[in-house]
């Protein structure tokens, strides 16, 4: 028996790395294309776009976070909450306090 056993169902590491390599270039071209002068909120609104499917790729896949979802709700929720708790039980203390 193996415990090393893995079935992420997604696309595989050169795949993504070709996805990012087509978009690096992509950047590059979008830079070249769009004249800086004439229209410069085109050309920073479209290197956001693109800069932003970059990260998310490198976030989902490199990252693993697209298959441990669950586990990443969970350690975001826990410290959210205690921040919550922490907000509410320390609010009348400095209400009454008056600093």
């Amino acid at each position: 028996m193996s415990g090393t056993d893995s079935t992420h169902h997604g696309p595989k590491t050169l795949t993504i790395f070709y996805i990012l390599m087509v978009l690096t270039i992509l950047t590059v071209v979008t830079a070249k294309l769009i004249p800086w002068g004439s229209s410069k909120s085109l050309a920073v609104i479209v290197a956001i776009a693109i800069a932003t499917a970059k990260g998310t790729l490198v976030v989902q896949y490199f990252m693993h976070l697209k298959f441990e979802m669950k586990h990443f709700y969970l350690t975001l929720f826990i410290p959210l909450l205690l921040l919550a708790i922490l907000i509410f039980a320390l609010t009348p203390d400095v209400a009454l306090t008056g600093s």
